[in-house]
């Protein structure tokens, strides 16, 4: 499959701001309060896609993520 026939098959977004493409699977009905206000939910599975035009900008986390490879594998590093 090509990336774009992954994206129409998913239903996949554009993330403008992150980049890369998404598709949420699951939603925890459960939520948590958050320190500045508001609620957050406990837990989200979602696709992610990364293409040769896109990427993955760098952003920071207070929550856990958990990443699978499919039909890829991990960029390489170098040091």
């Amino acid at each position: 499959m090509t990336a774009s026939e992954i994206i129409e098959l998913l239903g996949s977004e554009q993330l403008l701001r992150e980049g890369g493409y998404f598709k949420e699977t699951y939603r925890s009905t459960l939520s948590t309060a958050l320190e500045k206000g508001g609620s957050r939910s406990c837990g989200t599975a979602i696709y992610y896609l990364l293409t040769p035009e896109t990427h993955s900008a760098i952003h920071r986390l207070r929550f856990d993520e958990m990443y699978h490879f499919y039909l890829a594998t991990p960029s390489k590093c170098s040091n």
